[in-house]
């Protein structure tokens, strides 16, 4: 009897497939083991390919609102949204978890540039 059992790491662990075709290792009671390195590389690389596709179509994980707005004030990099849209076009963003159109993404929630980018306390108050 013999049956073909593919295994081969992924992202959650490793995975198993039984497959007539495309074999890894052959199992046979009388033969013993043998291993076929070529279609073992083939078939992690499929699994690889696969892998890296579906983290590729997943959505952007983006922060809520006010803890996004927090990250932005404390780097106070920006006076108003050409400032934002200048320092994004330069590519200096390095932040995955900050959206590059914070008020498209965010919709109702986004409360204005100068809340995004200042907080509640823009413009500053003068000491007269």
């Amino acid at each position: 009897m013999l049956v073909t059992v593919i295994v081969a790491p992924c992202a959650l662990g490793f995975v198993s497939v039984t497959s007539p075709r495309r074999s890894v290792a052959r199992f046979d009671s009388e033969e013993g083991l043998e291993w076929n390195d070529l279609e073992w590389r083939v078939q992690r690389a499929r699994l690889v390919h696969y892998d890296t596709q579906r983290i590729l179509r997943r959505k952007p994980r983006y922060l809520c609102y006010d803890e996004a707005s927090k990250w932005v004030q404390r780097m106070g990099l920006w006076r108003n949204k050409k400032e934002w849209k200048q320092w994004l076009a330069s590519g200096e963003k390095r932040n995955p978890y900050i959206p590059n159109d914070p008020e498209k993404y965010y919709g109702d929630k986004f409360r204005g540039w100068a809340d995004f980018l200042h907080g509640e306390d823009w413009p500053p108050k003068t000491n007269k």
